[in-house]
């Protein structure tokens, strides 16, 4: 199937039919460092996948032909590269996924906060009466800041929680030296 004998390396004149052909044969997967190495590079050649280490689309490899049954002993080039290409866009969709899922937390978790101290504006507006702005904003920053510390300790696992009281209890009992 290579042209010009057994030199087993297309050149710029080989057909596109003969490289298509040549990814649908099944071939033998590699049995040493040697053959691994060399048919990772046939295959990370034909992937082109920009950005990635050829280190880790080798790992990507070996962790494909791990996952192959027990009597897979040959496998076309177009199924691997197929599935790198694969891995890839997962890695992307995955990516994007996750970014959009902290931009929602970051923006509920604004909202939240800007709800709280609307809260904590309306308790203590009397209090505030005749302030500036400013000292408005800093008051109600310094107590919204207080009422979270106090709902972060409470949130805690209940092992934290005893923890630190008997961290505390250990501390008031000891007598002053």
């Amino acid at each position: 199937m290579w042209p010009f004998g057994t030199a087993k390396r297309n050149t710029r004149f080989t057909s596109t039919d003969t490289i298509l052909k040549q990814m649908q044969e099944r071939r033998p997967l590699p049995m040493g460092v040697k053959d691994f190495h060399e048919w990772s590079d046939r295959i990370i050649a034909g992937a082109c996948i920009p950005g990635v280490t050829p280190r880790s689309q080798k790992f990507a490899l070996a962790d494909m032909i791990l996952h192959l049954g027990p009597t897979e002993s040959h496998k076309e080039d177009a199924f691997f590269i197929h599935s790198l290409r694969k891995a890839a866009v997962n890695q992307v969709a995955d990516e994007m996924r996750r970014s959009i899922r902290d931009d929602a937390k970051a923006e509920l978790a604004k909202q939240e906060e800007t709800a709280k101290k609307l809260e904590i504006e309306k308790r203590h507006e009397d209090q505030m009466a005749g302030w500036t702005q400013e000292e408005k904003d800093q008051f109600i920053h310094n107590l919204y800041l207080q009422e979270n510390k106090v709902v972060n300790i409470s949130n805690q696992p209940a092992a934290a929680t005893a923890s630190t009281e008997g961290a505390q209890s250990a501390t008031k009992e000891r007598p002053a030296t």
